[in-house]
């Protein structure tokens, strides 16, 4: 993922799993260096200034802890988009515009 110079929009990325596999723990690790680059505040459930929800597989397939799940219901309901790493950059670009 390429980092610009980037205006912060304020809010907070839900992160949701634990990734195993090292090219998933690596793209984890960019994004989540990616987010504190940009005063992005990291969380593992739905506060009230949630702006995405980046998980693993498992999680978006069910396969998660009962507190997993309830956050994924949670951020459903109120409509805050949920992917996984293979969407995660696009969905932060979304989040930020480039300056001039």
């Amino acid at each position: 993922m390429t980092v610009h110079n980037l205006t912060t929009r304020t809010g907070s990325i839900v992160l949701l799993g634990a990734f195993t596999d090292p090219a998933d723990r690596d793209r984890w690790s960019t994004v989540t260096g990616w987010a504190r680059g940009h005063d992005v505040e990291l969380v593992d459930t739905c506060s009230e200034d949630a702006l995405v929800v980046i998980a693993t597989d498992d999680v978006l397939d069910g396969l998660c802890t009962p507190d997993e799940a309830q956050t994924l219901q949670e951020v459903r309901r109120r409509g805050i988009p949920c992917v996984g790493l293979d969407d995660a950059a696009r969905e932060l670009s979304c989040l930020h515009r480039p300056t001039r």
